[in-house]
C-alpha cells in the first residue's frame, strides 16, 4: 500500500495487545522475540489501555509514522 500522507511504500502488520503487555505493531510475516519485549520495539505510544485483548491488521509508513488500517462501527 503507498502511503496517503507521503507517497512512501508502507509496511503491512498487525496491532496487537492484552492485558499482559503494552499494545504493539509487528510487522507481517515476523515474530515479536524476547529482546523485542525487552527493549520495547514496536510500542505504540499514543494508547488507551484495557484488560480486552486484540488484533487490528493496519499498514505503517516509517517514513511520516502514520498508520493505516479499516474500521467498522457497530451501529
Amino acid at each position: 500500500m503507498v502511503c496517503p500522507f507521503c507517497g512512501n511504500e508502507m509496511v503491512s502488520g498487525t496491532i496487537m495487545g492484552d492485558a499482559r503487555q503494552k499494545v504493539v505493531w509487528n510487522e507481517a510475516g515476523t515474530k515479536r522475540t524476547i529482546g523485542d519485549a525487552l527493549t520495547g520495539k514496536g510500542i505504540l505510544e499514543n494508547v488507551s489501555y484495557s484488560l480486552c485483548r486484540f488484533g487490528i491488521k493496519a499498514d505503517y509508513c516509517p517514513r511520516c509514522e502514520k498508520m493505516v488500517f479499516d474500521t467498522a462501527i457497530r451501529k
